[in-house]
């Protein structure tokens, strides 16, 4: 165990050891700061217990799906990958979706994002790279947003100024990431 006892002039107490023998200490000083090195957390001490933290945050899979906006239908992938970590009341992910035959219809949506989106009122913008989709016209930009309380991604495209709901597709390619707030 180690215990240091000033840092930047001000003393302070430092103790890295494993999370038992942590807890087990006696007359440790509030606001001390302490690392695990069997369970990787840091955190502190408030004065009457330790306050832990992940020092590391774990990456957790999940499916997305792409659905019609009008009738879900189902389709053939490829590529079906969902990366997500949450830190507090944030969601950041990563997805990659190759589909074709898809039998859905309306408008082009992911379903299934691992947490229901905060019921705040706002957009989020996702970052959307893709290939394969027809556009309503050449040239074209694809746009990406989680609408309040969803696990959904909607997708528009701008067409000389105006937003206009994308189609669904029976094929394509798309690589999103972004984060979002949740309750």
């Amino acid at each position: 165990m180690r215990k240091g006892d000033k840092q930047y002039g001000k003393p302070y107490e430092d103790y890295t050891d494993t999370k038992v023998n942590i807890e087990a200490l006696s007359g440790v000083s509030i606001g001390a700061h302490a690392t695990t090195t069997d369970t990787l957390l840091t955190g502190y001490y408030n004065g009457s217990a330790w306050v832990w933290q992940a020092l590391f945050v774990d990456k957790t899979a999940f499916t997305p799906v792409v659905a019609g906006g009008t009738s879900a239908g189902t389709g053939t992938y490829s590529t079906q990958l969902g990366q997500y970590s949450r830190i507090g009341n944030i969601v950041f992910f990563v997805l990659h979706l190759i589909w074709s035959a898809h039998s859905g219809t309306g408008v082009l949506t992911i379903t299934g994002l691992p947490i229901t989106s905060a019921n705040n009122g706002i957009h989020t913008p996702v970052i959307v790279f893709w290939s394969g989709l027809t556009l309503l016209a050449p040239g074209n930009k694809v746009l990406g947003r989680i609408t309040a309380n969803t696990q959904i991604i909607y997708f528009d495209e701008i067409a000389d100024g105006a937003l206009l709901q994308l189609p669904m597709d029976t094929a394509g390619s798309l690589n999103i990431e972004g984060f979002y707030f949740v309750d």
